[in-house]
């Protein structure tokens, strides 16, 4: 029997009418006249072994921290998000390495040394458990943290974030196929290759970091099931009904795997649900955070 609270799982089992998004909905609306991701007030670094990893902090009150989507994604697709919560939380938004001001380093990149990093700036600031929240790519990043750092988490939220390969539905397999190495993605968001290049600290590094991405995709398992059954602190996974990065099979598997998971399916959504269901997005964090663990 699934465990499902009435008041935190919104359930769209049918599929709505109208086409899934295409890929060009993948990319974040530009918020160029926002400063959230290259923030000077709020920006801070932390060496981080061989790279420099940027993040910014706002608000006041019980520790938030936001791990955005991976590539595509950044500190800005949380621009609505961090002014809601730092309201009444102190939100601490990191951007992974190789994204925006953030350094790459030499490390290969995978999901375990993004968890580093995040691991690295939470005991730097010397906080007290805080609540995780990750979306995407940050989802599979903030399984990592929960996993092995249980000290560091209150309470874990996961949007979109398969534990593998698997988890893709076979629409989502292909659009990730047409921007997973530099020359694909070159043609597919040439504005974006460009944009992004401008904020990175060395732009020549883009290539490697494409690549790097790309292979990290393609791994049949992100983070084993024996890790998520070992996440200890509260966990709420959602995933949009139509998400095609994060099948409704594959997030009820994740579920059942957790030892005290929650489940949100959102209506209507695809990947991108802080997009198409914000004030949903909101309520479901807000009230999840206000429970006592």
């Amino acid at each position: 029997m699934i465990r499902v609270s009435s008041w935190i799982a919104v359930l769209s089992w049918a599929v709505l009418p109208g086409p899934l998004p295409g890929p060009r909905e993948l990319i974040p609306p530009s918020q160029d006249s926002v400063r959230f991701g290259s923030n000077p007030r709020a920006g801070r670094y932390l060496q981080v072994e061989d790279a420099r990893i940027y993040f910014e902090v706002y608000g006041k009150g019980e520790p938030v921290v936001l791990l955005h989507g991976g590539l595509f994604g950044y500190i800005n697709e949380f621009a609505d998000l961090i002014t809601a919560l730092s309201r009444d939380y102190q939100v601490i938004a990191i951007a992974a390495r190789g994204h925006g001001r953030s350094e790459l380093g030499r490390r290969p990149l995978s999901y375990r040394l993004f968890a580093e990093d995040c691991a690295a700036i939470l005991g730097s600031l010397r906080l007290p458990p805080v609540n995780l929240l990750g979306f995407s790519d940050g989802a599979i990043v903030a399984y990592h943290v929960a996993a092995t750092r249980p000290d560091l988490v209150r309470r874990l939220i996961a949007v979109g974030g398969p534990i593998g390969l698997r988890g893709y539905s076979a629409v989502g397999a292909a659009e990730l196929d047409r921007y997973n190495t530099p020359a694909k993605l070159e043609a597919f968001a040439p504005t974006f290759v460009a944009a992004r290049k401008r904020l990175m600290p060395d732009s020549t590094v883009w290539a490697s970091f494409v690549r790097q991405l790309g292979e990290m995709w393609s791994q049949p398992e992100y983070i084993s099931r024996e890790a998520v059954r070992g996440i200890r602190p509260p966990a709420l996974v959602a995933a949009g009904d139509r998400d095609q990065y994060f099948t409704l099979e594959h997030l009820l598997e994740v579920f059942r795997l957790l030892q005290r998971g929650r489940v949100a399916v959102i209506p209507g959504s695809a990947h991108l649900v802080f997009d198409s269901q914000p004030d949903l997005m909101l309520t479901l964090i807000r009230d999840f955070l206000r429970e006592p663990n």
